[in-house]
């Protein structure tokens, strides 16, 4: 594969290059990606599925949500069919974290309504148990997607106009 790009170079560049990534040598066992590629099978079958088939309200995602304005329904067809309902706390939480999120920002955000202590064990840790929350360090993201473009759309908008807000009390 060198001499080809060694060809097309004048020859005083050609004699001076040197691609490392074709000369290596590895060092112990290689790396067994079994694993990996029986997830990306896994995965791509059950996307393959749900978009042929969508097992609920004609959505071909995998994890969703409706917001109810007080409460969140997340859908997660990922292994079967599960349904959660958040009430006023937990939604609230659940679609800030649709943005990465430290925990201090949490924590900052929601202290008036829940311990820090509380926020980490009955909200946080659970969601990332059941793998509808992401972690990593101590970042969360919530996973689900919102269940339509004009329910995205208009999360973000509650979301400017309470940026606004809180601008405007400062």
């Amino acid at each position: 594969m060198e001499a080809h790009f060694q060809k097309s170079l004048p020859e005083n560049v050609s004699l001076q290059l040197q691609l490392p990534w074709l000369n290596f040598d590895v060092e112990g066992e290689p790396a067994d990606w079994t694993p990996v590629r029986e997830a990306c099978k896994s995965w791509y079958e059950l996307h393959r599925r749900v978009r042929e088939s969508p097992p609920l309200f004609g959505s071909n995602k995998t994890l969703f949500y409706l917001d109810g304005g007080d409460f969140l329904e997340l859908i997660d067809v990922r292994d079967g069919i599960r349904n959660y309902i958040f009430g006023p706390l937990r939604r609230d939480i659940y679609l800030y974290c649709t943005e990465i999120r430290s925990r201090q920002e949490i924590v900052t955000r929601f202290q008036k309504r829940v311990t820090e202590e509380d926020l980490v064990e009955k909200v946080l840790e659970p969601l990332v148990a059941e793998r509808l929350m992401f972690t990593e360090g101590r970042q969360y993201l919530s996973m689900a997607i919102a269940c339509t473009p004009g329910e995205a759309i208009r999360r973000m908008r509650q979301e400017d106009d309470g940026r606004k807000d809180a601008q405007r009390e400062h």
